[in-house]
């Protein structure tokens, strides 16, 4: 997808543009006060992206009848004081700005009583950025994203495929999705990676200005980059009584599973690189039968070497931990997680330097490409390596913008 080719960008407001906790969460608890119900702060965030109805009855456990007058209750505080308890994410007002004077139509699509958004756009100063500002109605005729977006475009006269939705919730996701329209995540918000992958997010940023350059902006030294997609395809299941590492090869299993990698078939791949070991040049063969590209093996892309063989599934996990405690450790002659970390990334380096704004797939290993992602963003550590110990295959789809990573997902 060229993210760059949408003239029209929908933001979500709360989590996407500004951080509305504080007001959102103290005009919940006004209204839960009047039914003598008190909740804590962290389940009343629950509160900020659905619409209030739904929250007061399937978080706080109101009727549907309560639910209304708790809306009420809420907009009574909330419309006085409330919406101006807030503030504009880092880099969000010249990533709007940005935008706004690059061309692109701006608009906002909110849960938000439109009257409201109106009105915190403008306290914030970024009101003029946008061709239009859309949200719920009052009446409770308007709640939902897909209906919120609905009534954007009749307003508007857009198409959806002009149409690019940007969310922090799998509200936005999902609410754009049934219009046929793709949503960017962004993580710095209140939703998770996971709601958003599996809400089906085209992309996944965590800060605004990496989202800029998603969009085509250019960094802060003025250049402009293309997007390089890489697809890292941890190997099937492993014939593991083979103790040879490099020789060893799927089991039936393994083989059936590889097609799981046909998927990315039809993504336009340019290239396709392999570490030299069996187990992961007879998971991308089927990838590269299909689209009729050559395989080129990089050794640096290879699994960590352990030193010694490591029995039971207690006794390594042990090993990784106290791998990952101390990315120097090493034994037996085998490699530090530091030294795995050096190879990987000039591997990758490689890869960016030699297909600027292409897509390559790279098939590999579990414990390598963990070590490779925790390089390129520090919040993956051990307990999201350990998760993958069973994800065989396993895809993520990575996006840079020159040699920075804008974007993370998995995809199987």
């Amino acid at each position: 997808m060229d993210f760059t080719r949408f003239p029209a960008l929908l933001f979500d407001l709360d989590g996407t543009i500004i951080d509305s906790a504080p007001g959102i969460i103290a005009s919940a608890r006004y209204a839960l006060s009047h039914f003598d119900r008190e909740m804590e702060d962290s389940q009343l965030r629950a509160f900020i992206g659905p619409p209030l109805e739904v929250c007061f009855t399937e978080v706080c456990g109101l009727s549907p009848e309560e639910a209304r007058q708790a809306v009420g209750y809420y907009r009574e505080r909330y419309g006085v004081t409330g919406k101006f308890e807030c503030s504009l994410y880092s880099g969000v007002k010249e990533l709007l700005r940005q935008l706004h004077q690059s061309g692109r139509k701006v608009l906002l699509a909110t849960s938000k009583p439109e009257q409201f958004a109106v009105e915190i756009l403008e306290h914030l100063g970024v009101a003029e950025y946008f061709t239009c500002i859309a949200g719920a109605a009052m009446d409770h005729t308007r709640q939902t994203k897909e209906e919120v977006i609905r009534y954007l475009l009749d307003r508007t006269g857009l198409s959806t495929t002009d149409c690019l939705m940007i969310g922090d919730r799998k509200y936005d996701v999902e609410g754009a999705a049934e219009l046929s329209m793709p949503c960017v995540g962004v993580l710095y918000g209140f939703g998770s990676r996971e709601e958003l992958e599996t809400a089906g997010a085209v992309a996944i940023l965590p800060d605004a200005g990496k989202l800029g350059r998603l969009l085509g902006l250019p960094d802060e030294a003025g250049i402009f980059h293309p997007l390089t997609r890489v697809y890292l395809v941890r190997h099937a299941q492993p014939d593991i009584s083979v103790q040879e590492d490099a020789l060893r090869p799927l089991t039936e299993k393994g083989l059936e599973d590889r097609t799981k990698t046909l998927l990315l078939a039809d993504r336009g791949l340019n290239a396709l690189y392999s570490s030299s070991y069996r187990r992961a040049m007879e998971t991308i063969e089927p990838l590269a039968q299909q689209t009729g590209l050559p395989v080129g093996t990089d050794p640096d892309f290879r699994e960590r070497q352990t030193g010694s063989w490591i029995e039971g599934n207690d006794n390594f996990r042990r090993f990784q931990q106290e791998q990952w405690a101390d990315f120097s450790a090493a034994r037996d002659g085998g490699e530090s997680l530091g030294q795995v970390e050096k190879r990987v990334a000039a591997a990758l380096s490689r890869v960016l330097a030699a297909h600027p704004g292409q897509r390559v797939a790279v098939a590999g290993h579990g414990t390598a490409f963990s070590v490779l992602l925790h390089h390129l963003d520090s919040s993956f550590g051990y307990e999201e390596s350990h998760l993958l110990c069973k994800r065989l295959p396993w895809i993520v789809e990575l996006i840079f913008g020159g040699e920075e990573l804008l974007s993370r997902r998995e995809l199987l």
